[in-house]
C-alpha cells in the first residue's frame, strides 16, 4: 500500500482467522446508494454552490440533504491520523510563535482511513471505489477549473502515504466534530434558546428533561461525568491537555456521536483507545469544499473535507493506544534556546560581536631591537652600512608597487615620508579596485 505498513499486529486476530471479512462485504453492499462506493456523481448526487462564500455542499438528485456513509480501516498517525488534545490544530509557521488554541478556536480529530488488513478482493475493491466516487467530484472541477481564470491551490481529502507526491492516492481523511465548544452558545444565534413552558405548575422530578448542563461535568456523579449526547466535559479529562498551548476559559470538551459496536457512546477522553490504528470505522458524513480567497498570493485557497456526523466501529484492534503526547509551546527561531547552532542567532551574533584588532604602530627602540634580533649576527660598520643599503634597497622597490610602509610598521625618515605621499594617490586607487574584486 504504497509504503504504509499495516501488519496483522493492526488487527485482532479473529477477524483474520474467521468469516468476518465475508460477512462485512455482504453488509457493505446492502447498504446500495447509501454508500459512497456505490453512487456517482451528477447522477445520484450533485453540488450547490453557497451565494455568499462561494463553498460547495452537496445534495440529493430531487434536492434533498445528501449524506453518504464511508467505511474503512483507521490507519497509523504515520498516515495523517490526528486523535489529540491539540487535533488538527494549526500552530503557525516555524518562524512564528505557536498559535494557542483558544475559546472558539476550531479543532477536529482527524481519521484517516485505507483498506482493510487481509480483506478480500471484493471489499477492497468496495473501498477503493470509494476514492472512485471523491476523484468522480474532483475531475468534474478539474475541468471547469480549465476555463477559469482564477489560480487554484487544492487540498484533496484523497492522499497517499508520506511526502511522495507520486504514491498510490489509496486514502481519504474523514473530519470528526468540533472538539471543544461553549456549553452556553448550543444555538446558532448566541445564547441557548428558550422553550414553551407549561402555565400549570408541574413538580419537578428526578428525570427532567430540562437538567442543567453542569451534570455534564466531572463530579456530578459518584462515578465521574455523565456520558451523553449534548454533554461538555471538562477537557482536562484528556491527559494531553496539558501545558501553555491550551488556553480555554468557557469552552469545553464536546460530546461527538462515537458509538462501540455495542452502540454504546464513547467519551472523548477514550478515543485514543478505541479509534486507535486498525480498527475498523462506518461513518455517516458529509461533503464540502471550502474556498478562501488569498488575495495576497492573488490564489484561491480550495479545500475538499469529509465531515462525520456520526461513527460506528466495526471491530476493534490490537494496536497500542494512540500516545498522550503534550505539546509544546514553539518559539522563533530568533529565540531558540537550542545548544545546536543556527543562523539567525549564533552566526549573526558572532558577527555582531566580533572585535576588529587596532593597528598600533611600533616604537623606533622596538624596531632596532626586532631588526637586530632577526639578523643573527653581530654588529658593526660593515653590517650597519649593509643593513642601510639593504633598507634603501627594499624602500626603492616598495616605492615602485605603491606599498606603505608605515602600514607594516616599519621606521621611515622624514624625507621617505614625503616621497611616500607622492605616491598616495596610486595606493588609494588600488585599494579600491581590490574592494570591488571582493
Amino acid at each position: 500500500m504504497g509504503g504504509l505498513d499495516l501488519s496483522d499486529e493492526y488487527v485482532q486476530k479473529e477477524r483474520l482467522e474467521c468469516d468476518y471479512y465475508e460477512l462485512l462485504t455482504d453488509n457493505i453492499r446492502n447498504l446500495g446508494k447509501s454508500c459512497l462506493a456505490e453512487v456517482t456523481y451528477n447522477v445520484d448526487f450533485k453540488r450547490i454552490i453557497e451565494t455568499y462564500s462561494g463553498n460547495y455542499t452537496y445534495v440529493t438528485a430531487t434536492g434533498g440533504p445528501f449524506t453518504i456513509n464511508v467505511f474503512g480501516q483507521i490507519a497509523p498517525v504515520s498516515a495523517g491520523t490526528m486523535i489529540s488534545a491539540k487535533g488538527n490544530h494549526y500552530m503557525g509557521r516555524d518562524d512564528e510563535k505557536t498559535k494557542p488554541i483558544c475559546d472558539d478556536s476550531r479543532v477536529k480529530d482527524i481519521l484517516t482511513l485505507c483498506q482493510p488488513t487481509g480483506c478480500s478482493t471484493t471489499l477492497a475493491n468496495l473501498f477503493l471505489n470509494q476514492i472512485g466516487t471523491l476523484n468522480e467530484i474532483k475531475e468534474a472541477d478539474e475541468f471547469e477549473e480549465l476555463s477559469s481564470t482564477k489560480i487554484f491551490k487544492t487540498k484533496d481529502w484523497v492522499k497517499g502515504y508520506g511526502d511522495d507526491r507520486y504514491s498510490e492516492k489509496n486514502m481519504f481523511s474523514v473530519h470528526m466534530g468540533k472538539k471543544y465548544g461553549n456549553p452556553n452558545k448550543k444555538a446558532s444565534g448566541g445564547g441557548q434558546r428558550l422553550k414553551k413552558r407549561p402555565l400549570h405548575e408541574v413538580a419537578a422530578s428526578d428525570d427532567d428533561s430540562t437538567a442543567s448542563s453542569n451534570d455534564t461535568m466531572p463530579g456530578s456523579s459518584s462515578d465521574g461525568p455523565v456520558v451523553k449526547m449534548g454533554a461538555f466535559y471538562d477537557p482536562r479529562l484528556n491527559e494531553d491537555y496539558r501545558g501553555e498551548l491550551f488556553q480555554l476559559v468557557d469552552d469545553k470538551l464536546v460530546q461527538l456521536d462515537v458509538r462501540t459496536t455495542e452502540g454504546t457512546l464513547i467519551p472523548p477522553w477514550k478515543f485514543y483507545d478505541a479509534l486507535k490504528p486498525g480498527t475498523l470505522i462506518l461513518a455517516e458524513c458529509t461533503l464540502h469544499v471550502f474556498m478562501l480567497e488569498d488575495v495576497k498570493k492573488g490564489l484561491t485557497r480550495k479545500t475538499y473535507q469529509i465531515n462525520a456526523r456520526s461513527i460506528r466501529i466495526l471491530d476493534g484492534s490490537d494496536a497500542d493506544p494512540i500516545a498522550r503526547i503534550i505539546p509544546e509551546l514553539r518559539k522563533p527561531n530568533s529565540e531558540s534556546t537550542s545548544d545546536g547552532p543556527t543562523f539567525k542567532s549564533d552566526v549573526s551574533n558572532a558577527f555582531a560581536s566580533f572585535e576588529i584588532p587596532n593597528k598600533k604602530r611600533k616604537t623606533n627602540e622596538s624596531a632596532a631591537v626586532k631588526s637586530a634580533s632577526g639578523s643573527g649576527a653581530k654588529k658593526g660598520p660593515g653590517a650597519n652600512n649593509k643593513t642601510a643599503a639593504d633598507k634603501r634597497k627594499n624602500r626603492k622597490k616598495k616605492q615602485v608597487v605603491g606599498e606603505d610602509e608605515d602600514d607594516f610598521g616599519m621606521v621611515t625618515s622624514a624625507a621617505d615620508k614625503n616621497k611616500d605621499k607622492e605616491k598616495e594617490g596610486s595606493v588609494d586607487e588600488r585599494e579600491d579596485d581590490v574592494d570591488m574584486e571582493m
